[in-house]
């Protein structure tokens, strides 16, 4: 799934509709160590960009659930949660989604491309994300901050290929040793053992049994019984 998409579908029903006004916007993306997220989006109106905004989508959720299942196709989206405040002009819009960051085959979590949106910083596991955008028709500007977490589990988190426009966020999920594996390699070591004993058993000289003297047998002697 494309980081910057969650950006830009999440603009698409937050945006001042048909309104030539400044708006910005923050995103929080929470990534748990299987690779689901929880998201959350906020924003703040103008007077005159909440009348058209709640005209266009705040009147009609189930259309920005519709839209966000179409951008997001291979992913299980759920947990939809969609709010506004009229007295100050607040909407937030919410969702999970199965499967957010995918498993690649060298095993690292892939969160897809992040282009066109600009890394800010980053510490740890928490990066911060800006999305500047043009509106060319209606005027203004669309700014929206990205607040995305990873899981406390992941490790080496970074980005590649980053003069590319295909950079990408990817990290990875350190998992556990199997409890099998200790009985297996202690299996193996005692088979091991087993045949050094066995190799030092063959190959060490063995002493020769002592035969006792015999003696003659004397004219009273008698033949032992059968």
């Amino acid at each position: 799934m494309r980081l910057a998409l969650t950006a830009i579908a999440l603009f698409g029903c937050l945006s001042n509709v048909a309104c030539a006004a400044d708006q910005e916007l923050t995103l929080d993306v929470f990534i748990d160590k299987l690779g689901d997220a929880t998201v959350a989006a906020k924003t703040h109106f103008t007077a005159k960009g909440w009348l058209l905004w709640n005209g266009n989508v705040g009147e009609h959720p189930d259309l920005a659930f519709r839209f966000i299942r179409r951008q997001f196709p291979k992913a299980d989206i759920y947990g939809f949660t969609f709010q506004k405040d009229p007295v100050y002009r607040n909407a937030t819009l919410g969702f999970k989604a199965h499967g957010f960051a995918r498993l690649q085959g060298d095993g690292r979590f892939s969160l897809g491309e992040i282009s066109p949106a600009r890394l800010v910083t980053n510490h740890d596991r928490d990066w911060i994300f800006e999305l500047h955008t043009e509106r060319s028709v209606e005027g203004g500007t669309l700014d929206e901050t990205m607040n995305l977490h990873l899981a406390p589990e992941a490790v080496d988190a970074k980005v590649i290929n980053q003069d590319s426009p295909h950079a990408e966020l990817v990290y990875f999920i350190p998992g556990p040793i199997p409890l099998a594996i200790p009985f297996f390699v202690s299996a193996i070591c005692l088979g091991i053992a087993g045949i050094l004993l066995l190799l030092l058993g063959l190959l060490m000289p063995r002493k020769k049994r002592p035969i006792p003297p015999s003696f003659p047998a004397g004219p009273d002697a008698k033949p032992l019984p059968r």
